[in-house]
């Protein structure tokens, strides 16, 4: 989308609005540029001795005094609300539009882009339209009109003001180069730096483990460093910038001065005509100055859209395409199944074919990189696959309405969120229509609803951070607990044990495989706990399914899955040891 275009998009839903703004401030502005004449004509009848039309002037002055700041505070009102929705427009935009990207598109921006885009650049884009755009209006209200009068009042003096005006121009120009260079290799570093602080934060106890302060402390200084050197040198071209633009205004003054001087001397103009031209030229050259600047604003102004349309060219998942919504069973097949991250690069899975019954308990196991995990993003339709076709009751998952299918099939992750808010919160984020008898039941069906009964909040004690006052194995409870109140007819789970004690572990396996008797629960691990409670396991080994069938078979027949358990078996008696 062309930069104008974009900006436009923003622009219209706002018209009736914008306009009123722009109206107030041209009014205002002309209001601004009256006393000017007037104090002119005040120092004219001062020298004349004409003190009754001095006291008439001064009454207007006061009314135009009133008018104007009754305008200025009506914009500036008006303003504020202007870009208080502007901006949030834009980041409601945005956050859309992230919700909807594909995965592996997601997957390609660094988390600090993001962030950066969406506070920063929409702020460039509000300010501009809510700030500059307006001064830039009253900056060119207040060249032409001040050309006008200086031009009226002293057509000598005037040409001398204006031969300075293509020099500025071509400054600013060369200038605004400059600053939006610097302006990208802004950007760009403040998303390596979100994106850093982001991760040293996330990642916060494993570096004190490791003992890795220092490390990463100098890879802070190193980015707030180069962030520094490169304000400092947006700051410097501003700087030259302005002082370019004084230099220039102080030449033009000193010669008016001079020339001015000369004139009155010679009774070629007056006191008065003298100070309202000084005053109206102060006024041209402040406004034609701050037009100059707003080169300088625009720059940054391309960079934010550029930024955000990049942002918007991504493609979307098609989530509220229309699809199949027949009821969901349970059943999963997968046909010739493969898939890869990029094109001609290896698969990540490869001619995976599969059949799952409803109400069914299976277990996925492998070594790290098997593609246990991407299976799971393939089922949940994060990822679409490369080749193949998956049926969810004999209906190719891709002909199903999007929404949906997630709606009917939840994906419990290993490192799931709780969020710091109460238990009830928290349990009924998934289902807003839970009721507190739907809840407790669910709670007691996974065996936490005697913990929770025996807080003093009971469901409305706060969770903590990242569910901190809780141990593993609530946590675990409470996640599955929220899955249940979503009524899902295939339930995914992704290591959700493997942080867990063997007790833990044991109980939470005998919660699925009572709940495999009305869902399909298909699962990733690695513990034996897991890997016995299951009904079927599949072992899968550099994308390919190497192995299923009961744990006694595959001890037996599979020499992958053997070693996977007898290297559990081994870390167990290393731990006893």
């Amino acid at each position: 989308m062309h930069i104008n275009k974009q900006l436009m998009c923003h622009l219209k839903k706002y018209k009736l609005l914008l306009i009123t703004v722009y109206i107030v401030c041209s009014l205002a502005q002309i209001l601004e540029l009256i006393p000017v004449y007037i104090f002119g004509t005040i120092v004219d009848f001062i020298i004349k001795g004409n003190f009754i039309e001095v006291k008439k002037r001064v009454i207007y002055l006061i009314i135009i005094f009133i008018l104007f700041n009754s305008l200025n505070i009506i914009e500036t009102l008006l303003t504020v609300r202007l870009r208080n929705r502007i901006t949030n427009d834009i980041k409601e935009k945005i956050v859309k539009k992230i919700f909807k990207l594909q995965m592996q598109d997601f997957n390609e921006i660094k988390d600090g882009q993001i962030i950066t885009t969406l506070e920063n650049d929409s702020s460039v884009i509000s300010s501009f339209i809510t700030d500059d755009i307006p001064n830039m209006l009253i900056s060119t209200i207040t060249i032409i009109i001040s050309l006008f009068l200086i031009l009226k009042l002293s057509l000598n003096l005037s040409i001398i003001a204006l031969v300075m005006i293509p020099i500025s121009m071509i400054t600013s120009y060369v200038i605004g180069k400059f600053v939006k260079k610097y302006t990208i290799k802004g950007r760009e570093m403040s998303d390596n730096y979100s994106s850093f602080v982001q991760e040293f934060l996330t990642k916060f106890k494993e570096i004190r483990c490791l003992s890795i302060q220092n490390i990463v402390f100098r890879t802070y200084n190193k980015s707030i460093n180069n962030i520094a050197d490169n304000v400092m040198k947006t700051s410097m071209t501003n700087t030259v910038s302005n002082l370019m633009s004084s230099l220039l205004t102080s030449v033009t003054e000193w010669i008016i001065i001079i020339y001015g001087a000369w004139l009155i001397i010679n009774k070629y103009l007056t006191v008065g005509t003298y100070v309202a031209f000084n005053s109206y030229l102060s006024k041209f050259s402040t406004s034609l100055q701050q037009i100059f600047t707003y080169n300088i604003h625009v720059q940054a102004l391309k960079v934010s859209l550029i930024r955000i349309n990049n942002l918007f060219e991504y493609t979307e998942e098609e989530y509220n395409k229309l699809g199949e919504k027949q009821k969901i069973e349970g059943e999963i097949i997968l046909k010739d199944i493969s898939f890869s991250f990029k094109k001609n690069k290896t698969p990540v899975l490869n001619n995976l074919n599969l059949i799952i019954p409803k109400n069914s308990f299976y277990v996925i196991v492998g070594t790290n990189g098997s593609g246990k995990t991407t299976l799971l993003n393939i089922l949940i339709r994060l990822y679409r696959q490369t080749e193949g076709s998956i049926l969810v009751d004999n209906n190719p998952i891709d002909d199903i309405n999007l929404r949906y299918l997630r709606e009917n099939i939840i994906y419990i992750q290993q490192d799931s969120h709780l969020f710091n808010i109460s238990i009830k919160e928290n349990l009924s984020i998934l289902n807003k229509n839970s009721s507190m008898t739907k809840i407790i039941e669910v709670c007691k069906l996974v065996g936490i609803h005697s913990y929770i009964d025996s807080l003093p909040n009971k469901y409305d004690s706060i969770i903590g951070k990242k569910g901190i006052n809780l141990s593993g194995g609530q946590k675990s409870r409470l996640i599955i607990a929220r899955a249940l109140l979503k009524n899902p007819k295939i339930m995914l789970f992704d290591e959700i044990t493997s942080e867990l004690d063997a007790q833990s572990e044991m109980d939470i396996m005998e919660i699925l495989k009572n709940l495999s008797r009305n869902h399909t629960i298909l699962m990733v691990a690695h513990r034996i706990n897991a890997i016995l409670a299951a009904q079927k396991i599949i072992v899968m080994d550099k994308g390919s399914i190497v192995g299923f069938g009961t744990h006694n078979k595959l001890i037996s027949n599979c020499e992958n899955y053997k070693n996977l358990f007898l290297n559990q078996i081994n870390d167990i008696e290393q731990k006893i040891i």
